[in-house]
């Protein structure tokens, strides 16, 4: 009778701790509320690339997703603190690297410059400064740095997107703001536009950093991430996630999320997912 009952209280045990062990695997991604299509909607709707290409990561994996949605000054507090996990699409900042680790995609994106189509081409930063252009962004982007450094007049706002900057033209304010490649893309899609000149707007594509790879900014203070000295680490270059001071635990959550992000990248499966939104009819 002894044995059974030793038998039977193993067999719990070892059911609470593999629900133990599983629910520890969740993967808490965060966002801002407004809308991004095609990468993510409007809260509380999370549907979008973002949410397909990491919740199957996530699986693969044994993990969970699990989306939060917060303001961005909120938000990146929690990161911090690591109370939250990632943000799926980060621009490279000094000040947030101090916090997030950058872990590649796998998937190029682009930032263009938008403007009125009577503005001269932008190709530099200081071409905005030099047409007077007012900069409108976000409150809290990281891109306001590099507005200071330019010495460029700013409009910030809670959300920044086309209508923001079609408003500014018909009230004749010479605007200009910087987009994701997808949002712009999703744009004509939505409104089945051919291009942007048809509403009065010019989309400058050689000003703000080109084509590069997209980044997610995994949380140091994750208890999903664990690093450790990078031997390959030059001190003579600068410091970006291909030179880095540390690298990932390979036994960290962390990097299995990335190992599955490069697989589905080099599958194809990644540039799939993104396809299914954006892809027009008409083209």
């Amino acid at each position: 009778m002894m044995k059974m009952n030793n038998v039977f209280l193993l067999g719990i045990f070892a059911l609470f701790m593999h629900n133990n062990l599983h629910a520890k695997c969740i993967i808490k991604m965060v966002y801002k509320e407004n809308s991004k299509m095609p990468l993510i909607n409007a809260a509380p709707n999370n549907n979008g690339f973002y949410f397909n290409l990491y919740n199957k990561a996530a699986n693969e994996i044994g993990c969970i997703l699990k989306i939060r949605r917060f303001p961005k000054k909120r938000l990146h507090k929690m990161l911090n603190s690591g109370a939250l996990d990632f943000y799926p699409g980060v621009s490279i900042s000094k000040e947030r690297s101090k916090y997030l680790y950058y872990l590649p995609v796998g998937f190029e994106t682009a930032q263009f410059g938008i403007t009125s189509s009577t503005v001269p081409e932008i190709n530099s930063y200081s071409d905005i400064k030099k047409h007077k252009l007012t900069w409108l962004m976000e409150l809290g982007s990281s891109k306001n740095e590099i507005a200071k450094s330019y010495k460029i007049e700013t409009l910030k706002t809670p959300v920044v997107n086309i209508e923001k900057i079609l408003k500014m033209r018909s009230l004749g304010r010479d605007g200009f703001t910087i987009l994701d490649k997808e949002p712009i893309d999703y744009y004509l899609k939505e409104n089945k536009l051919i291009n942007y000149t048809s509403i009065g707007l010019k989309i400058h594509k050689h000003c703000c950093g080109g084509i590069k790879p997209m980044y997610l900014g995994f949380s140091k203070s994750s208890p999903h991430f664990k690093e450790l000295i990078n031997e390959r680490f030059d001190p003579k270059r600068v410091i970006s996630p291909i030179n880095n001071p540390s690298k990932l635990d390979p036994n960290c959550i962390a990097s299995k999320f990335a190992n599955v992000l490069n697989k589905l990248s080099t599958s194809g499966e990644t540039l799939a997912i993104y396809e299914s939104y954006i892809l027009n009819d008409f083209e």
